[in-house]
């Protein structure tokens, strides 16, 4: 069957131009070892490339009954040598029927052009080839192997301790298995790994997880939003976590995402806790390389997108979306936990009704760690310590190289990076360039000593720019961009509120600002230039070394003050910037402030 007789169109040449040669010959055929196919096509003259396709009929099917793009349900690989003409797929699900396409590339005569739809029953098991009308069809002559005998099936075809995820079923038996040995006594993990071979094809020391080779979408009816017709609705619970906050019941084992995405997560568990792709993961948990795309995510306490309770590693994974808690510990991709995360973002809208709200996670306990990460989604939340990135560090936690760039809004404690930081936590190379505000209610009238009568507001303590409360931490190459509002004291440029610990060669472009309600007006004024404590300088507790605020942006003088020119003109780790290492930063010319070189945005993107 050829492509245009499945409704698909060639594209075309430029005009004048030769028109895309087509390959010729493709064929398909079973690899040596199981899951493979060996792609075989005619060499096309001129070719720049090869690039090679494959689907899963069943996902074909779901993509264009939704009247989606077909290229939507394709993965895809180039070939840069336009001398080869085979190429060898791996890691495809034994017992699945696939089709495959090639196209050819010839450069400067135009976009690919298309062969035609060779079919392939993989390993067999599957269904015969679906059939087009005949009215549609346009037939063409292509050998099709004879389909054998489904085989016992190796879902570790590549025999690295990880066992194949290649549809929604699978991921979902991932719940049965929570060690990941693959060793799992029930019905639906034997449904979604059919025909499986003693230890899942495992390698001899046996398997410690699973990973995906392919993306995935919880959106099976094409709908483009979560509804009844999608597989996993669940009369509108949606997608239900894997593993369980029991520490006997959490997942621990690896999970690769390879890079692929998993899109259109959907949960509404709105009175529940511990909520998020994974409910809850344990101390032997791996969790990398997965991006978790337009999700929407409602809980309770401790709500995130890829996990609601992480105790284990999370590293180079992501989430984009929607995350709601109506209460607290909620975050972008971590609701809360003790572990560590690395080379992570979130750009999720993230709002919570309790305490500890973050961009990133909400909240991260003792000794936890969070490196070369980011969050640029608006930050809310309804009551005390919210923060662009985290909302609340435990004792002795490590943040290194990490920024946001969303506003955030809370109660109290309310800062750009970090909501508020526990005893012996490090924040070192990191920054924030949101607006933070702390909400105030009024309530009370007082008197001027003229006489005057005016309304007192509470609430909105301790806001910061970077910190909205520092409890004994260190706080070294660090700084702040965004306006900062709140309430009755302590709001600062910098940190709110501060008691013991240091603050080194950090600065902040804002200061605090506070507010007063007269009868007849709402008046703002300037009181905190890196800590809030009413003149900005420093409180008796907190030693400040090199450390500045910027008097033109913030409109606050001071001994600490340095004018916008000051602060930008070092172009290397000297003067003010005399602690910050040359590998983090990016010091630009003598208009702009430091970027850091790597962990998430690029230094142009962070600078717009």
């Amino acid at each position: 069957v050829t492509m245009a007789a499945l409704g698909v169109h060639t594209a075309q040449a430029q005009t004048g131009d030769p028109p895309p040669l087509p390959p010729t010959g493709v064929t398909a055929v079973n690899g040596s070892n199981l899951g493979e196919a060996v792609i075989e096509w005619d060499a096309v003259d001129r070719a720049a490339y090869y690039r090679i396709g494959w689907v899963a009929f069943e996902d074909y099917r779901a993509v264009t009954a939704a009247g989606r793009d077909w290229l939507e349900a394709f993965a895809f690989v180039d070939v840069a040598n336009r001398e080869q003409t085979s190429h060898t797929i791996t890691r495809l699900t034994p017992g699945i029927q696939y089709a495959f396409i090639v196209a050819s590339n010839t450069a400067r005569y135009g976009p690919p052009s298309w062969s035609v739809w060779v079919t392939l029953m993989l390993n067999g098991g599957g269904e015969n080839c679906p059939t087009t009308p005949e009215s549609e069809a346009t037939p063409t002559p292509t050998p099709t192997p004879t389909p054998t005998p489904a085989p016992v099936g190796d879902y570790d075809a590549d025999n690295d301790g990880l066992i194949e995820v290649s549809r929604l079923a699978q991921l979902d038996a991932m719940r049965h298995d929570l060690d990941g040995d693959g060793n799992a006594n029930h019905a639906d993990y034997t449904a979604a790994f059919p025909n499986a071979r003693a230890g899942m094809g495992c390698p001899s020391q046996g398997c410690i997880g699973y990973e995906l080779t392919t993306d995935l979408d919880f959106d099976t009816d094409g709908s483009g939003q979560a509804n009844e017709g999608d597989a996993y609705w669940n009369d509108n619970w949606g997608w239900t976590p894997i593993g369980d906050p029991d520490e006997a019941f959490r997942w621990n084992a690896t999970f690769d995402g390879n890079q692929h995405t998993i899109s259109n997560l959907y949960i509404s568990w709105g009175d529940t806790d511990h909520v998020g792709l994974f409910r809850a993961t344990g101390r032997e948990s791996v969790l990398r390389n997965v991006g978790l795309v337009k999700v929407n995510v409602t809980g309770n306490n401790r709500v995130g997108g890829l996990v609601g309770g992480n105790w284990g590693s999370i590293a180079n994974s992501y989430t984009t979306g929607t995350i709601v808690g109506n209460g607290g510990s909620v975050g972008g991709l971590v609701g809360s936990g003790n572990g560590t995360i690395a080379d992570s973002h979130s750009t999720a809208k993230v709002a919570g009704k309790g305490s500890d709200v973050g961009g990133l996670t909400g909240r991260i306990g003792n000794d936890g760690a969070i490196t070369t990460s980011y969050a640029t989604g608006n930050v809310s939340g309804d009551s005390d310590r919210v923060g662009g990135l985290v909302g609340n560090s435990g004792s002795n936690a490590v943040i290194t190289a990490s920024y946001a760039t969303g506003n955030v809004s809370g109660k109290n404690y309310v800062g750009g990076l970090i909501g508020s930081s526990g005893s012996g936590s490090v924040i070192t190379a990191s920054y924030s360039t949101g607006n933070a505000t702390g909400l105030y209610t009024v309530k009370g009238i007082r008197y001027n000593p003229s006489g005057r009568r005016y309304r007192v507001p509470i609430d909105g303590q301790n806001t910061g720019g970077l910190l909205g409360y520092a409890e004994d931490s260190t706080i070294t190459a660090c700084y702040a961009t965004g306006e900062v509002n709140g309430g009755s004291s302590f709001v600062g440029g910098l940190t709110g509120g501060a008691s013991g610990g240091r603050i080194v060669t950090s600065y902040t472009t804002s200061s605090g600002h506070i507010t007063y309600t007269g009868f007849l007006s709402t008046n703002r004024r300037p009181v905190g230039g890196l800590i809030g404590t009413g003149d900005g300088d420093s409180d008796n507790s907190t030693t400040i070394s090199d450390s500045y605020w910027d008097t033109q942006v913030a409109g606050l003088d001071g001994e600490r003050g340095k004018t916008t020119r000051e602060l930008q003109s070092p172009t290397a780790n000297t003067g003010i910037y005399a602690n910050w290492h040359s590998d983090w930063w990016d010091f630009g010319n003598s208009r702009q402030y430091p970027a850091l070189k790597y962990g998430g945005l690029s230094v142009a993107a962070q600078r717009e």
